[in-house]
């Protein structure tokens, strides 16, 4: 009876020290955050009209987590290293930063502050996400876009702009690099598209004269 006893103790002990053992302490969780404010490398010539830039909206899965695709039908997240806010509201602000230094319009501000006449920009995140493929690893920036009359709210164009990057190394630092450059490079790409248009105020309307 005793060595039984004594059989059953060591057993207890030994699976109590077990559990003890497996209760790692969790890792900690590293943020990370893109260039929010890039500047314009190319200047564009004035269209002498305001220009809103209402929020992007996103799928559900962009959240803080940080997204790999590792082929068309199959997803992953990191854990341990997340985005410190929205990956919309990054882009969001990046593109307000790029577009108002680019020089085309002479205003750039949230959606909620402009006033007509001016245009409104909006549109959708569709990816922001690591890439993986044979040749190496991809950060990708893409939203589908719309740039309308902010009075009678018509669509003046739409179009998407889509930026892949190459990751310098396969690591989180590489890729929140590679990550901002792509942003950089999709907001670029829309400023290019739009300045094709030749804007005039809206609605053939003068802007404000300013006062004397």
């Amino acid at each position: 009876m005793t060595k039984a006893r004594t059989a059953c103790a060591v057993m207890l002990f030994s699976i109590a020290a077990t559990g003890c053992l497996s209760q790692q302490p969790p890792l900690p969780v590293r943020y990370y955050s893109i260039d929010t404010h890039p500047l314009a490398t190319k200047k564009f010539p004035p269209a002498n009209a305001r220009l809103g830039i209402r929020a992007f909206m996103s799928a559900s899965r962009f959240r803080d987590k940080i997204l790999k695709r590792t082929s068309d039908y199959q997803l992953e997240f990191y854990e341990d290293e997340r985005w410190i806010e929205p990956p919309e509201e990054m882009v969001s602000r990046a593109f307000r930063s790029a577009f108002a230094s680019c020089g085309m319009f002479e205003q750039v501000v949230p959606a909620e502050e402009i006033r007509p006449p001016a245009y409104m920009l909006e549109g959708e995140l569709v990816s922001f996400e690591m890439v993986e493929r044979p040749e190496g690893s991809l950060a990708e920036c893409a939203l589908d876009l719309r740039l309308r009359d902010a009075d009678t709210w018509a669509i003046i164009w739409s179009g998407e702009v889509r930026s892949q990057k190459q990751l310098v190394n396969k690591d989180i630092p590489s890729l929140v690099s590679a990550m901002s450059d792509a942003a950089m490079d999709a907001a670029t790409q829309a400023i290019d598209k739009i300045s094709k248009l030749n804007l005039a105020p809206p609605a053939g309307r003068e802007p404000p004269a300013a006062k004397k």
